[in-house]
């Protein structure tokens, strides 16, 4: 039965360094990182020096990991996982962890709007690059300044972005023949 499989809780139940670096798809320098920030602890060692850790630490280290990619800061880490023992009442702990979560919570939930609407941006902006990919114009780039894909309605505003079409200089012939004109803005 692998360790995972096991009860928390089970006796003598002991993961090596390499069974936390691939339980968490992490590496052993992180490992080593966040234990000595104290956010992960060993239950042992091995006659030969090893660190042993329970199998409740690998599911705290996962934690651990995820509350970073969240944007979670060590310290903000340390505060939520040691919270409860900080604390001088248990109300006091339990008010300020669901404060920094709160707080979290709220930022991740508009990280989540921006990657919702990038993630559609994106795949349309892919979709477009895939037919000038394909365009056979034997213009090349220039062939893109009487391009319809800007232009289209339901072409993305970070299309116009990342594929921007190429500056013809001033006075220069257009593709229809004629010469582009400098206009004036006015302001600054």
């Amino acid at each position: 039965m692998s360790p995972r499989a096991q009860a928390p809780d089970a006796p003598k139940q002991r993961l090596t360094l390499r069974a936390m670096v691939r339980g968490a798809n992490t590496t052993a320098r992180a490992v080593r990182f966040y234990e000595a920030q104290g956010l992960i602890q060993t239950m042992a060692r091995s006659p030969g020096g090893h660190r042993w850790f329970a199998q409740t630490e690998l599911d705290r280290l996962r934690l651990v990991i995820d509350l970073r990619a969240c944007g979670l800061s060590i310290e903000e880490i340390r505060t939520v996982l040691l919270a409860k023992e900080q604390g001088t009442t248990p109300q006091q702990s339990a008010t300020a962890v669901q404060s920094l979560l709160s707080t979290h919570l709220q930022e991740l939930s508009r990280k989540a709007t921006i990657i919702q609407r990038l993630s559609r941006e994106l795949g349309a902006t892919v979709q477009l690059l895939d037919q000038c990919a394909h365009c056979d114009d034997p213009r090349g780039l220039e062939a893109c300044t009487s391009c319809e894909l800007p232009s289209l309605s339901t072409t993305p505003p970070s299309f116009h972005h990342i594929w921007t079409l190429p500056q013809v200089p001033s006075g220069a012939p257009t593709a229809a023949g004629g010469k582009t004109r400098t206009t004036r803005r006015s302001g600054g």
